[in-house]
């Protein structure tokens, strides 16, 4: 097995996930929970793995038993956390509750120990606030499902290590992954750039003018490929809340809370893992009485003579838009941008985000943004990096500079 020894505190989705993908790697792992069945739940699920990767002839006997032996579960911080040599925290996106568990572990690990987040929308620097080596902490952002994404983001802050973060990006590369560094800001890159289309998809709900199945059904005929609100029903509504509500803190002028996502929490409609989500799971009806309910709340106090518009273009702009502050910001290059794009959906960017936006034409992207910014609000104004290429006349492939230079 490899030397670094790893705990994860957190047995929910994330937690058990990212121990997993660990574990299948190589890795010592001791997971830290509060139910006995996930402890449990996690311990099966490696050993399945162990077991297929013995009877694949990935790994020999020994290794079988190894890896058995070094994959632990614990619902106690008890004295194995003195002994690990990276610890990432998977618990609630809510930053009291991580500032405590982090200065309790800094307190229990040794002083050589590497602490991490698994945050997605909370400022990585707000966390480390509580430590006195704010130097050994660091993001490292895992994404579900493992499998299928490409990228893990390694995100320093202003006084994270170089030794450290390196460390971060080695442990990712030996995972397969390709690591993408970001610099600490709300949502890092991949999030921060792909909640602005959910959010435009719970507007067009709210304004009372469209159904739920209609807007997946527009989606999936699309090049997006994916259905929002059957997504966000997987990934489960309260961590869109609870990302919502961080985005909202940190940009109030281009996002905010959507009332329709309060209210589905607040009924206990937080996805699949609870049964009902915008789509009901137990019985399979599809958007059932409640959801309707709900929906009919804001049917009635649309206003009849000003139809709210919305198409799956307002959601890519929207993308586009939020990619270009975060490279005009200095969170990620654009070069990372753009490869770590051209692996996830939507799949409209294939080709890569910011070619795609010189495809199209800046200067047609600046004056969409504007138009909408008229109709919709200050969410679509156009980046400063977009409009300042605008007005150098570097309009994309057309003039033969955007965003990239083409021939």
């Amino acid at each position: 097995m490899k030397q670094l020894r790893i705990g994860i505190v957190g047995s929910g989705l994330m937690g058990q996930g990212i121990g997993t993908f660990l574990a299948e790697h190589g890795y010592p792992v001791l997971l830290k929970g509060r139910k006995e069945r996930d402890i449990q739940d996690f311990l099966q699920t490696t050993r399945g793995v162990f077991s297929r990767q013995r009877k694949w002839g990935k790994i020999s006997r020994d290794e079988y038993e190894l890896r058995v032996a070094g994959t632990e579960g614990t619902l106690e911080f008890d004295s194995r956390f003195a002994d690990l040599d990276l610890v990432i925290e998977s618990i609630v996106e809510n930053l009291d509750v991580k500032r405590a568990l982090l200065h309790q572990l800094e307190a229990l690990c040794s002083d050589n120990v590497i602490l991490s987040s698994n945050t997605s929308t909370l400022s990585i620097a707000e966390i480390a606030d509580v430590l006195d080596k704010k130097e050994r902490f660091l993001g490292i952002h895992f994404f579900h499902p493992y499998k299928y994404f490409k990228f893990i983001e390694v995100v320093r802050h202003a006084e994270t290590s170089d030794e450290i973060f390196k460390a971060g990006c080695s442990l990712v590369s030996d995972l397969g992954k390709s690591p993408l560094p970001v610099k600490d800001s709300p949502g890092f890159f991949y999030n921060r750039v792909m909640m602005p289309s959910y959010m435009e998809v719970y507007h067009a709900l709210e304004s009372g003018w469209y159904a739920i199945e209609e807007i997946d059904e527009m989606f999936r005929e699309s090049n997006f490929m994916i259905a929002p609100l059957h997504t966000a029903d997987m990934t489960g509504v309260d961590i869109f809340l609870s990302a919502a509500v961080n985005f909202t803190r940190s940009m109030p002028e281009r996002f905010s809370v959507p009332s329709i996502l309060t209210i589905m929490v607040e009924r206990g409609r937080l996805g699949k893992k609870a049964g009902k989500g915008f789509y009901n799971y137990v019985d399979g009806s599809g958007v059932d009485d409640e959801m309707q309910s709900i929906l009919a709340l804001y049917r009635a106090r649309r206003d009849e003579s000003k139809p709210a518009p919305f198409s799956l273009e307002h959601s890519l702009l929207r993308i586009m838009n939020e990619a270009a502050y975060c490279v005009g910001n200095g969170v990620v290059t654009r070069e990372d941008a753009e490869s770590t794009m051209k692996t996830v959906p939507p799949f409209a960017f294939t080709d890569g985000l910011f070619k795609y936006m010189d495809t199209l034409g800046l200067d047609v992207v600046s004056q969409k943004l504007r138009e909408l910014e008229q109709i919709k609000g200050p969410r679509f104004k156009p980046a400063p990096t977009i409009t300042e290429l605008v007005d150098k006349g570097w309009l994309g492939a057309k003039t033969g500079r955007g965003f990239f230079l083409h021939k």
